[in-house]
């Protein structure tokens, strides 16, 4: 894997122990999810807004027998 992750970026922006930084990481993704599973979205500036939308079901397909 190339680049950086969020938690090192955390770790060398903010200045906190990698520690801290991973703990910071898990409880802003934890919110987050927490948000969305109760139907709320969750807007983060500069990024984008995250919901959860219900789409319709469709008909799956075996590409390898093309049988539905």
């Amino acid at each position: 894997m190339t680049g950086k992750t969020i938690t090192r970026a955390v770790y060398e922006k903010v200045g906190v122990s990698q520690a801290e930084s991973s703990r910071l990481v898990e409880q802003v993704l934890q919110e987050v999810s927490v948000t969305l599973v109760t139907g709320e979205s969750v807007k983060l500036s500069g990024f984008g807004i995250f919901s959860v939308r219900r789409k319709g079901r469709r008909m799956g397909r075996n590409p390898k027998t093309n049988q539905d």
